[in-house]
């Protein structure tokens, strides 16, 4: 089954190698082909030089499309990956954009602790 999802990739600094790199593991979990397209670009998902040579930068919207059995499942995970590594990389400057603000004394990482259930 052939799925297609549009994505803006909120990372600071776009798909990076450290993004890249863990944006390609998530997509090698998968069994379906799945591939990332910008503009007049389309390369395979699982190729770091592939993505890399997109030049992906923050704010870009790009379309992810997944052709096989588990094609839905990738599209999800690939899209929490951009999500978490938006948390990741843009820390404090993406919770207004992704939450819609917070108090200045917000805590990321008091946030996910308590995600994860360490209140301590």
């Amino acid at each position: 089954m052939l799925c297609t999802r549009e994505v803006t990739v909120q990372v600071p600094d776009g798909l990076h190698h450290q993004t890249a790199a863990r944006f390609i593991q998530t997509a090698n979990r998968f069994t379906s082909v799945v591939r990332v397209v910008y503009g007049d670009n389309n390369v395979n998902a699982k190729s770091l030089l592939g993505v890399l040579s997109l030049s992906i930068g923050a704010g870009t919207r790009i379309t992810i499309t997944a052709d096989g059995a588990d094609a839905g499942e990738a599209l999800d995970a690939l899209e929490q990956r951009l999500f978490a590594a938006a948390l990741l990389f843009g820390g404090r400057r993406m919770v207004p954009l992704l939450f819609g603000g917070f108090p200045s004394r917000f805590s990321l990482s008091a946030c996910l602790r308590r995600s994860r259930g360490d209140d301590g």
